[in-house]
């Protein structure tokens, strides 16, 4: 009885040796056929969240540049000679005929060839000038006044534009690296979008609301470091800080409420006169 105990408890050590214990959680000769199943699911995942966010890329960028869908964006030389006249006020004939002028110059603009400095914000730059000077006289006549600041207003717009318009995902062609250090989220985007359906001089607020916010930075700054030297602030890194603590910080808290021009150019306002309260007393 012991002999046949031995013998049996022997073999079952012989089979347990010789046992896989993987072979269980195998699927045999159907392995190949779950892969295959398997990778197709995935590579159909795959496919339909690259299609999704294609899709919402797509939106969002539609959304964006139906601001840019005026009428009269093919007619640069009339909206350059309207913002020369609201600008200058000059009267009829002093109007150059091909609209080079020194005075340019005088509120930041390169050489007396305007059209000259457009690259970068293209067009939309130019309405975003036009627009400032004209829904915002006394700011554009207070920064041209304040020579002593030595902050131009022309190239300062044209840069912000550019900086939105890559904030925005707007533009076509590559950009800086720098550049794309902040750029919208969704969040941003939906409430960029928002604000654009409900009224096309969206990202002119904007532009308008980030000159004054640069503008009121350069004063600030420029006051600050004239106490140790002479030189006058870093006009990339005030442009970094006003992206990200206005234009990224706005988007990001600005109120559900705001649902139209009137109401988003009141609260714009009032953020520039809560941020720079002490620059408005000093005025």
């Amino acid at each position: 009885m012991d002999k046949k105990q031995s013998k049996k408890s022997q073999k079952n050590d012989e089979e347990k040796m010789n046992y896989n214990s993987d072979d269980d959680f195998n699927w045999d000769s159907h392995e190949d056929e779950e892969n295959g199943e398997h990778n197709q699911l995935l590579q159909d995942f795959r496919k339909n969240q690259i299609t999704a966010i294609n899709g919402q890329k797509g939106l969002f960028e539609k959304l964006c540049k139906c601001c840019k869908s005026n009428q009269d964006l093919n007619s640069r030389e009339e909206i350059l000679k309207q913002f020369y006249i609201i600008a200058f006020k000059p009267n009829e004939d002093e109007i150059p005929p091909d609209l080079k002028s020194q005075n340019w110059s005088e509120i930041g603009f390169q050489s007396k060839n305007a059209r000259t400095d457009f690259r970068g914000a293209g067009l939309l730059g130019l309405h975003c000038l036009r627009y400032f000077a004209s829904v915002y006289p006394a700011e554009f006549a207070q920064m041209r006044n304040n020579t002593s600041s030595n902050f131009f207003i022309a190239i300062t717009s044209l840069n912000i534009t550019h900086m939105i318009i890559v904030y925005l995902y707007m533009n076509r062609e590559e950009v800086q690296d720098r550049l794309k250090k902040l750029r919208a989220g969704r969040k941003q985007l939906k409430k960029f979008a928002f604000l654009n359906q409900k009224t096309k001089s969206t990202f002119f607020e904007l532009n308008s609301f980030m000159l004054q916010y640069v503008y009121h930075l350069w004063i600030k700054e420029s006051s600050e470091k004239a106490k140790v030297t002479r030189l006058p602030p870093d006009f990339q890194a005030i442009l970094d800080k006003a992206k990200k603590q206005g234009l990224h910080h706005t988007l990001s808290n600005l109120e559900n409420f705001i649902n139209n021009l009137t109401l988003l150019r009141i609260r714009l306002n009032a953020i520039i006169r809560e941020k720079f309260q002490k620059e408005f007393l000093s005025e």
